[in-house]
């Protein structure tokens, strides 16, 4: 059975990481959900992914609501990220944001939103012959 964890090795919490992911990562949108992505240079044959989530107070002013679709985020992140790492190779770096003001109906409304964001970043970055 396949074990679908978001430990705390996974999560995006170092200060110098989250600038670095601004000042150089790359944007990439699909309806409310935005996506930085930052993929670091390797070595070796690591597949270290760190992910965050955000969600902005000015569109949602209640702190229950922002936390529930942090909640949502992570758990859709969870169940992709294998998907991700196929994607993805090496060590990268990501954050999702929720970025407008309508709130998600259910986790797989945005496990959804989250699959197609990483099918539009698959197709900018194929090189095709």
């Amino acid at each position: 059975m396949k074990r679908y964890t978001y430990g705390r090795d996974q999560k995006l919490k170092s200060r110098s990481e989250i600038k670095k992911l601004f000042e150089e990562g790359k944007w990439y949108s699909c309806g409310p959900l935005r996506m930085i992505i930052l993929v670091l240079p390797t070595e070796e044959d690591s597949q270290r992914h760190r992910a965050g989530v955000s969600v902005a107070k000015r569109n949602f002013k209640k702190a229950t609501d922002r936390n529930r679709i942090k909640r949502l985020l992570r758990e859709a992140y969870r169940h992709l990220q294998e998907d991700f790492r196929n994607a993805v190779p090496g060590d990268a770096l990501l954050l999702f944001s929720w970025g407008e003001q309508m709130m998600p109906v259910s986790s797989q409304e945005v496990r959804v939103i989250m699959a197609r964001l990483l099918q539009r970043y698959k197709e900018k970055n194929t090189t095709k012959p």
